[in-house]
Formats: C-alpha cells, sequence, structure tokens
C-alpha cells in the first residue's frame, strides 16, 4: 500500500471518526429505570411507577406528558426531564 492510499484511509477513518463522535449517545443503556431515575435525582418517582406496574423502560418511553400528569407528577420540569430521559433517548 503506498502513500497516497494510506492518507486517504486514514483520512476517511477520520471523517467517521467525527461523524460518530457527533452522534447521540444514550447513556441509559444497560440501566433499569431505577438507576434512572435515581441518578437524575427523581428517586422520589420510583413507588409511583411500581405502583403503577411501570416498570418496562420500553413501556415507560411510550408515555407522553399528560400520561406522567395523570400519574401525578405535578412538576412540569420533572416531566419534562423523565421524557427526555425516557423517551428522546429509546
Amino acid at each position: 500500500m503506498n502513500y497516497n492510499t494510506k492518507l486517504r484511509i486514514i483520512s476517511k477513518i477520520g471523517i467517521l471518526m467525527i461523524f460518530i463522535g457527533d452522534l447521540p449517545v444514550n447513556k441509559n443503556i444497560g440501566k433499569n429505570y431505577k438507576n434512572i431515575l435515581t441518578e437524575n435525582n427523581l428517586e422520589k418517582y420510583i413507588e409511583l411507577f411500581e405502583n403503577n406496574n411501570l416498570t418496562d423502560i420500553m413501556i415507560i418511553s411510550e408515555l407522553e406528558e399528560t400520561d406522567l400528569e395523570k400519574l401525578g407528577i405535578d412538576k412540569m420540569g420533572d416531566r419534562k426531564k423523565i421524557l427526555k430521559l425516557f423517551i428522546s433517548n429509546w
């Protein structure tokens, strides 16, 4: 492999690495809902989720803001945070 070929490969790898570096990373992969809530100072809602059988992240990810409000999560900031944590990351 000559120098120009190596340079083109390195250049393409560099572009790929830059592209991958800009992709959003789901920091919640491998975590359960309790970990996610606790790490984001929302642990007060763990019991609420359990009492409503919301223990599967795939189900939680389908919730909408009105669902969270019906559950009794009164603070808009907490609802927005939960939506961002569970919905936009899945």
